[in-house]
Formats: C-alpha cells, sequence, structure tokens
C-alpha cells in the first residue's frame, strides 16, 4: 500500500471516528438546561417514607396535593432523558450518575420512573462498588437493589425483567418548594464567623450526642434510617476525640467536653496496649502508628484547655516516646508495631506520618522535649522531600491534611520553606479537582475530587480545606504574596460553602426517619448519606481553622 493510500485511510479511519463519537454524545448526553418534556413524577414523603406517587402527563398543578396534610409533596420534571444500551447490570450501574440520574424501566406497555429521590432514598451510592478488591466510584453500587425494586413495583419476577426491559435514564428539574431547603442556598460569601460557629457547635453536638456512656463512639449510621452500621476504627475514634476537644475549647459547650473526655478514656483503657516500654493504641499482637499518633494529639488538646485529669501527662510522654521510638534516621516513620515480637515493622501507608508529624509537633508544648520537636521537623522534612523522589511514590499528592497542619503547628519554632512551597503547590494542585458551576453531573461547587464521574465527597473536601487553612495562616505569617493568599481564601470559602450545603441543618427531614438524631451531622457525600464519625470530625477542624483565621488568629488557640 502506498504511502498516500495509508494518509487516506488514516484520515477516513479519523473522520468515520469523531462522527460516530458525536453520534454517540448526542445520544447519551444529558442537557439539564432542556425544557421539560412534559413528564412530571409527584411523591408524598414523611418521616423517611414515600406515601405515594403519581406520573403526570404535563402540569403536575394539584396532583396529590390533597392526599397527606401532614407530608411533603415533591415535584420531579423530567427534562431530558437517554438510551442505556444492553442489559449488563454491571454497564447499567456504570452508566448512571449518582445523585443526578433517575432510571426509566419499559417492560411491554408497563413504564416505572425511579427517580432521583428514589435512588437517593434507596441509597444505591453507598461507595462499595469493587473490582475484585479495587474500590471504584462511578455509576450507583447497588445495581441489584434497584432491579429489585423496579422488579417490586412493576410486579414481575427479576429475571423477566432484566430479559426484556428496556432501560433509560433521565434527569429531572424540581419544581417544589422542598427543592429550596435541600442543599442548602450557601455561596462563599455565606461562609461568615457567624455561620461557621453555628456549623462548628452543631457538628460537634452530634458528634457528643453518637459517644456513649462508656465512652465509645456509634461510628457509622444510615442517616436517612438512623440505624448505626458495623464496624469500628481506633483511628477515627482518635481523631474524632481530637476534634470534640478542640470544639469543647472553642464553644465552651458542656456536653461536647464531657463526651471529649469519656472518649479519651475509653481511648485509655480500651486500646492503650504496652509496647515494649510505652504505651501504644492497638488491638491484639499489633499495634499501629496511626492510631497511636491521633490519641497522642487527641490528649495533649484535652490537657492543654485543662480537661483531662494530671494521669494523662505520662501517657502524653510515652505515646510520644513510642513514636519517636518508631522513626527511622531518615525522618519517616515505621508504621506498624509487633507486640508478639517486640519490633517495628517497617511498612507505610498514607497519612501515618504526616499524623505523627502533627502530633510530635503539638506534643511539644506540652512534652517541652527537644526530641518531640526534633523527630515532628525530621518527618516533615521527609514528607515534602525524598518522600517524592519520584513520580508515583506512596506519598505523592495524597490528602496531605496531616502534613500541612504539621508545617502550619511547626512554623513559629522550626518554618520550613520547603515545606511551605511543597503545601502551596498541594492546595494547587487540590483547586485543580475543585468543581465548579458548570459541572456536568450536578451543583457540586467548591466539592474537591479527582473523579468527575462521582459527587465529590465531603470528607475529601473537608480534609483537603483542613490543608489549605493550615497553610493559609502560615503563608499569612511567611508574608507569602497577597495574590496567593487571595486564591487560597477562595479556594476554601468555595469548599466551605459545598460542606454547609450538605450539612444537616436540619437537611431534608421529609426524607430522614429520625432528623433530629443526626442534626449537624456531615454526610457522605450528596449521594452517600452514610455519617461516620470522621465525616463532622474533618468538616468540623476546617471549620475551625477558617473561624480561628476569620476571627484574627493566625492559627487555633494555643
Amino acid at each position: 500500500m502506498s504511502p498516500q493510500a495509508i494518509a487516506t485511510l488514516l484520515l477516513g479511519y479519523t473522520v468515520a471516528l469523531v462522527l460516530a463519537c458525536l453520534l454517540v454524545y448526542e445520544r447519551v448526553v444529558l442537557d439539564p438546561t432542556s425544557e421539560p418534556t412534559g413528564i412530571r413524577i409527584v411523591s408524598l414523603w414523611r418521616n423517611g417514607e414515600r406515601i405515594r406517587r403519581a406520573l403526570v402527563s404535563g402540569a403536575a398543578q394539584d396532583t396529590l396535593a390533597r392526599d397527606c396534610s401532614s407530608c411533603t409533596r415533591v415535584i420531579e420534571a423530567v427534562v431530558d432523558q437517554a438510551p442505556l444500551l444492553g442489559r449488563n447490570l454491571f454497564l447499567l450501574s456504570i452508566s448512571l450518575v449518582p445523585g443526578r440520574d433517575g432510571i426509566k424501566i419499559q417492560v411491554g406497555d408497563r413504564t416505572l420512573y425511579l427517580s432521583p429521590l428514589d435512588l437517593l432514598h434507596g441509597q444505591v451510592n453507598d461507595g462499595n462498588k469493587r473490582i475484585g478488591k479495587i474500590p471504584i466510584e462511578i455509576g450507583v453500587d447497588n445495581i441489584d437493589q434497584v432491579i429489585d425494586v423496579a422488579a417490586r413495583e412493576l410486579s414481575i419476577d427479576r429475571t423477566t425483567l432484566v430479559s426484556q426491559a428496556r432501560f433509560e435514564r433521565f434527569i429531572v428539574r424540581r419544581e417544589d418548594d422542598a427543592a429550596k431547603i435541600w442543599p442548602r442556598r450557601i455561596k462563599p460569601n455565606d461562609v461568615t464567623l457567624n455561620s461557621l460557629n453555628v456549623a462548628i457547635r452543631a457538628a460537634a453536638r452530634y458528634l457528643a450526642s453518637t459517644v456513649r456512656a462508656d465512652g465509645g463512639f456509634v461510628y457509622e449510621i444510615n442517616s436517612r434510617t438512623g440505624r448505626a452500621k458495623r464496624g469500628y476504627n481506633w483511628t477515627r475514634h482518635a481523631g474524632a476525640t481530637y476534634f470534640l476537644a478542640e470544639a469543647a475549647h472553642l464553644t465552651g459547650d458542656k456536653k461536647t467536653r464531657d463526651a471529649a473526655r469519656r472518649a479519651a478514656y475509653h481511648l485509655r483503657y480500651k486500646a492503650t496496649l504496652d509496647c515494649g516500654a510505652n504505651s501504644c493504641i492497638g488491638e491484639g499482637r499489633r499495634a499501629m502508628l496511626g492510631s497511636s499518633a491521633l490519641t497522642l494529639l487527641a490528649y495533649v488538646e484535652l490537657e492543654r484547655h485543662g480537661l483531662l485529669d494530671t494521669s494523662f501527662i505520662n501517657q502524653i510522654r510515652s505515646l510520644a516516646a513510642f513514636l519517636r521510638r518508631m522513626q527511622r534516621a531518615d525522618g519517616e516513620f515505621m508504621h506498624i508495631y509487633n507486640r508478639g515480637k517486640n519490633r517495628a515493622v517497617d511498612v507505610q501507608y498514607q497519612f501515618y506520618t504526616g499524623e505523627a508529624a502533627f502530633a510530635l509537633a503539638r506534643a511539644h508544648r506540652v512534652t517541652q522535649n527537644s526530641e518531640d520537636l526534633a523527630a515532628a521537623r525530621a518527618a516533615l522534612s521527609y514528607l515534602v522531600g525524598k518522600s517524592r523522589d519520584f513520580f508515583g511514590s506512596r506519598y505523592a499528592f495524597g490528602s496531605e491534611h496531616w502534613t500541612c497542619q504539621a508545617l502550619d503547628e511547626l512554623w513559629d519554632r522550626v518554618p520550613d520553606r520547603q515545606a511551605l512551597r511543597f503545601c502551596l503547590d498541594f492546595n494547587a494542585f487540590s483547586r485543580m479537582g475543585q468543581f465548579d458551576m458548570r459541572s456536568p453531573i450536578g451543583p457540586y461547587d467548591g466539592g474537591i475530587s479527582a473523579n468527575p464521574f462521582f459527587p465529590p465527597r465531603l470528607t475529601v473536601t473537608s480534609a483537603r480545606t483542613e490543608a489549605a487553612a493550615a497553610t493559609l495562616t502560615t503563608a499569612v505569617l511567611a508574608g507569602v504574596d497577597q495574590s496567593d493568599i487571595a486564591i487560597l481564601e477562595n479556594q476554601i470559602r468555595r469548599s466551605l460553602a459545598f460542606i454547609l450545603r450538605y450539612q444537616f441543618l436540619p437537611g431534608p427531614i421529609y426524607l430522614l426517619a429520625h432528623p433530629a438524631l443526626v442534626f449537624g451531622g456531615v454526610i457522605g457525600s450528596p449521594a452517600d448519606w452514610t455519617i461516620r464519625n470522621d465525616f463532622p470530625q474533618h468538616a468540623g477542624s476546617a471549620m475551625i481553622r477558617f473561624a480561628c483565621y476569620l476571627n484574627g488568629a493566625l492559627r487555633t488557640p494555643q
């Protein structure tokens, strides 16, 4: 074949590919600005359950308006729809945008619209989709649940539905007053000292309400039903205790203070082990650096504000000594301690080294032990230097909320310009993943995620906002250019506005079985209404940092 023929063939292939892509785009992309198709889904909700629904062609007007005086009426107008190709359930699941898309199912002459609100109510997007052991965030997680609901509502068996149905996805525009309540209409300029203080107090009160009499947390709940889920994690227990200590000092709230104290005593008497000559946190034969570091951080925060008895000072010194013992000569830490063999195991996990650096830096304010300060400084230097010698290293621009908080904590004693440059770069990287008003999958302005196909998670946004707020205070002290300060402030305001929109204050109470139970809670994402104890922790800590900045304090209260 001549060169000219090859060139002609490649040109023809390129043209055909472009045309095919345009055709697929035209068929499958949904336009939220379209005019309503004329189909409206009207539903009545009360105490977290759908009481009744009707499918209307044309204006909804008074449809179902008089059927339940104590219900909330929701009107979802279909504005665009597109076919879903095939009946493979996995392909169906990844073709739906969580929190935005509904699914239309036709079997013979029967048609069912499962609206975005129906799918949200069913909590089919809880972040548990996996390929083998690899978690992925795309599409809905529980497509089997969607199929089971559809089969029940269409009164046919599941097998018949899957083999005979035609599937389409659709998007809606809300036309009811309840849509104005959730998500809250919060703009970046609405992020003020007053709005943050209200949100901090509510988040702390929610978290305090989940601390049982023995000091353990209700670790995770389904906020729609109010039911607790199984599981526990000592690292997150310690982190939540740290936030409660911060919030108790800031707000002076007695319930928050008492809950923080109970949670701290629970750590001391239920999770504290002996690792050689020092205390550590873990279970059985294994102790973890991360849970030990955050326990140290929580104890220090409580001790600094006079919320613990004097016996905890020995625990603080012992935990700090354990962390130092786990540190390598290059500043990195070994992250596991094998109690059976009485030795550290040189493996690393994300976050742990940053947690240890921050904890030791703050512990130094209590212990006044120069070794704690030196260890924290060496860890920070490692985190922003040697650990990133090559692309793909284990810490390469992970969620560096602890690293940048360690930078801020150390700045008045051992300032590190390289670490400041790293944190400024990290926040620039975060801004690249910050959603804006033009997002095609939803109104998620300010949320941060590397995944453009899934609603941004509030925890990721909160953690990165902790890093941004810590970097901001350090940058001001370091005399960074005002234009860079303004960019950081804008990033933080946008992210906090996103978080505040989705905090339950009080939230969409018509979709919640027990609204009072989750008041102040912070959910996983706009499509995942799980509340785990670290969700309000990270959100609340980010709010506290920025609130202190707005109040004229360049760091959290000493």
